[in-house]
């Protein structure tokens, strides 16, 4: 009785008692009723003793005298939920085997399901479970806040650990398709930052990483390193200094990942006059990857590397990884050159191959 009270009166405003059916508390009931004559549904007067009860049979008797009531028809009558929400079970030997009550919060219908959101909720309610706990109690969450709740901050771990390794996946294609490890430094940089743009805005504007936008992170990752791949590999295989190689790596493949960004902007504008909220979240994610991704792969990673791109055999993992074998070639003629040296016929030029 005392749990359901202090429950109900807390401070913290955690049950609905503006609406009628806010605590189904059947021993709270009981206390208002009791000591009290009453017609049974026979039509019989029962008489309900003083509250509390000295025993637990005494306390059983109470309960089912009042379950025979007609207050208690009319409690059903009123609320159906009565008889599901709050009871007990018997034990068969006289006693009460198990008591439940039940509370609807003050959670609105309209909460954005958030990690952030449902924070405030989770909270409280954890502290009156803690005290449930402490008194051999259990309870059950039959809206499942706390089982989504424990499901989107599982989300938000596993979004963070996506990236990170979406990030060191994009290292090793870049470096894989370029054979430079300093291009693919360059491309997971642009990829990174098109990722970081792309959730400060996507979080300015209003929304929260919930359970759609961890799965539309996991998909634009993808998206986000097709623009810079592209030019990383081109410029990798173009000729000449960094400019010529900039050129290049736009004249032959700029406009094929411009289109592919266009295409992807105006599908996303479709997305986002969709009434489904999914789909508007996804063209929000996709129209922000396509502005990013063009953005950073052109005005950032492209001046980076006409500026401190790779030349020549900088970088070049084929050169590093080739077995070092050298060739030692001996001239007889500048060998003939040194004093002392022997003649030409004497001289037998060995194979001076070295294994490193």
């Amino acid at each position: 009785v005392s749990e359901c009270e202090n429950t109900v009166s807390s401070s913290k405003s955690i049950v609905n008692t503006a609406e009628a059916g806010g605590a189904y508390c059947l021993l709270s009931t009981l206390k208002a009723f009791s000591p009290g004559t009453y017609q049974s549904v026979s039509g019989a007067n029962v008489t309900l003793g003083s509250f509390p009860c000295t025993t637990e049979e005494a306390l059983l008797s109470a309960l089912q005298t009042f379950y025979n009531t007609t207050m208690y028809a009319k409690m059903l009558a009123s609320d159906s939920s009565w008889f599901f929400y709050s009871g007990f079970v018997t034990d068969g030997a006289g006693g009460i085997r198990s008591y439940w009550q039940s509370f609807n919060t003050t959670i609105p219908n309209s909460i954005e399901y958030s990690d952030d959101g449902l924070q405030p909720y989770v909270s409280s309610w954890t502290e009156l479970m803690d005290e449930c706990s402490s008194l051999n109690c259990w309870t059950n969450d039959f809206g499942a806040m706390y089982s989504l709740y424990d499901l989107l901050v599982a989300m938000m771990s596993s979004a963070v650990q996506n990236i990170l390794i979406s990030l060191v996946v994009a290292f090793v294609v870049i470096m894989y398709s370029s054979a430079n490890w300093i291009m693919a430094l360059m491309g997971v940089a642009s990829i990174a930052m098109v990722i970081t743009s792309l959730l400060a805005v996507f979080l300015l504007i209003g929304y929260k990483i919930d359970a759609t936008a961890c799965v539309l992170i996991v998909m634009v990752i993808g998206m986000a390193i097709d623009y810079s791949v592209h030019l990383c590999h081109a410029y990798n295989e173009g000729r000449g200094d960094r400019k010529e190689k900039c050129a290049e790596a736009l004249q032959g493949t700029g406009v094929s990942v411009f289109s592919g960004a266009f295409t992807t902007f105006i599908a996303a504008i479709f997305l986002i006059l969709c009434g489904s909220l999914f789909f508007y979240k996804m063209g929000i994610f996709l129209l922000l990857v396509s502005s990013f991704g063009i953005f950073y792969a052109f005005l950032f990673l492209m001046p980076l590397l006409m500026v401190c791109g790779p030349t020549g055999h900088t970088g070049d993992l084929l050169r590093i990884c080739r077995c070092n074998r050298t060739m030692a070639i001996i001239d007889p003629v500048s060998v003939q050159e040194q004093p002392g040296a022997s003649s030409g016929s004497e001289l037998q030029a060995s194979p001076a191959s070295s294994t490193g």
